[in-house]
């Protein structure tokens, strides 16, 4: 699965509520989403669906869960 790291995204928030705290508006602050994707794979959860993640993937993968 590719998901967002949520301390990237805690770093991000800080400074839009920083900016909020120096008086901008928030209405005039545009939306943010995370551009940082990471890969997480779960072999035991892909195990109990049959599937068999390649060692090439889970190289590749930031975290992987057994």
């Amino acid at each position: 699965a590719l998901g967002i790291n949520y301390g990237d995204l805690g770093r991000q928030t800080g400074k839009v509520v920083a900016r909020i705290l120096k008086g901008e508006k928030p209405g005039a602050i545009a939306s943010e989403t995370s551009s940082n994707l990471e890969l997480f794979a779960n072999t035991g959860a892909a195990a109990k669906q049959g599937v068999t993640l390649s060692p090439d993937l889970l190289k590749e993968a930031k975290t992987v869960i057994k």
